[in-house]
């Protein structure tokens, strides 16, 4: 166990070290429960993550407010209490941030940086883009033309027998990626291959998915 004393570690916000906390329990795993959280927060700075009145026990409603925050408006985690987390580029990029100032020391200059680290998940689905054959075909001509249905299926984790909300569901997690990995060509790929195949993407019974993280049907 690290002992990172607390009048250092009291100077930095929730959010920041929780990000720092998923970054240790990661530890090369894809992703991390939320009881694992919650008990690595503890571990590491318990004087934060303390239940008030049981200094023996985590407060995991820290937990839930402070990951809920990081993924919706810092863009730092991925996933959810069901999938578990993961941090994404950003996030990795915040935690090296922190354990700079755990250890009272500049954050090394190495070159890394948020766009470079292909080790989060928004790396590998950045990566995913790049090396489909939709996207190889839409870099050499800027052009939809010639890409089918079926590579666009396959670009989405899917097939041509998959449900559209399955599809709707993943093109929003390819485009979350891309944004939090500062892609903006990748996001506007995605979105004119949404308005391309739009057939794909609607649900038979004549009602459609609203985009987000999460699924939940509109009236058309």
């Amino acid at each position: 166990m690290k002992g990172y004393p607390y009048s250092v570690y009291s100077k930095i916000s929730y959010d920041d070290l929780l990000v720092y906390a998923l970054s240790e329990a990661q530890n090369g795993s894809r992703s991390v429960t939320f009881e694992n959280l919650v008990a690595k927060a503890f571990e590491l700075f318990p004087k934060r993550f303390q239940l008030p009145g049981y200094p023996n026990w985590p407060d995991s409603s820290l937990v839930e407010k402070s990951w809920v925050r990081c993924r919706t408006d810092k863009g730092l985690i991925y996933g959810s209490k069901s999938k578990g987390f993961t941090l994404t580029s950003k996030g990795a990029f915040t935690a090296r941030g922190v354990l700079a100032r755990l250890k009272q020391k500049p954050l090394e200059s190495s070159g890394v940086h948020i766009k470079g680290d292909r080790k989060t998940r928004s790396g590998r689905v950045v990566k995913h883009i790049e090396e489909s054959p939709a996207f190889q075909k839409y870099s050499n001509s800027k052009k939809l033309e010639g890409i089918s249905e079926f590579e666009f299926c396959d670009l989405l984790y899917s097939t041509l027998d998959t449900k559209p909300d399955y599809r709707k569901r993943n093109l929003e997690e390819l485009k979350y990626h891309a944004k939090v990995y500062e892609r903006s060509d990748l996001v506007s790929f995605l979105e004119k291959l949404e308005e391309q195949f739009q057939n794909l993407l609607r649900d038979p019974s004549g009602k459609h998915f609203a985009g987000g993280m999460m699924k939940r049907k509109n009236p058309k």
